[in-house]
């Protein structure tokens, strides 16, 4: 169990943390630098999250469970590896609230604003998701020193 638990978790963050880096590096800079600067690409951008939300959500909830599982199964000791545990916790609620707060309060903002209000909700929602990303990097490296301490 400990092995599929692992595998899922690994998996699970890989798709989130390869979802956001996408978006926020690669897809939003690309399609901005394509689109007239007076006309948010509104369509594209739906659309995209729409593809990605069922992913990312997927991967949160299947990230929670294997997180829980993990630390039943293998029952961390020692104040290292609860520290490092805590601040992998902080890193990822950080991730799940700026998620979250991106699909409650900023996607129904942009869904009603004009081309320049969404531009700046939108530029506001990339840079969380930059940061998501950043965080997930630390989760990683906090998990594979984890893996070689324990």
């Amino acid at each position: 169990m400990n092995n599929a638990a692992l595998i899922a978790h690994v998996v699970s963050g890989s798709v989130w943390l390869g979802a956001v880096f996408m978006a926020s590096f690669i897809d939003w800079p690309t399609i901005k630098s394509c689109s007239r600067q007076d006309k948010f690409p509104f369509e594209f951008v739906v659309r995209h999250g729409q593809r990605v939300l069922p992913a990312v959500y997927s991967a949160i909830v299947l990230l929670i469970i294997t997180s829980v599982a993990l630390v039943w199964i293998v029952k961390p000791s020692g104040n290292a590896a609860w520290g490092l545990l805590a601040v992998k916790g902080v890193a990822f609620s950080f991730m799940v609230g700026s998620t979250v707060y991106g699909s409650v309060v900023a996607w129904p903002r942009l869904q009603f604003a004009n081309d320049t209000e969404a531009y700046a909700i939108y530029t506001a929602y990339i840079n969380r998701a930059r940061l998501v990303t950043v965080c997930g990097v630390v989760c990683t490296v906090l998990g594979l020193v984890l893996a070689h301490i324990l």
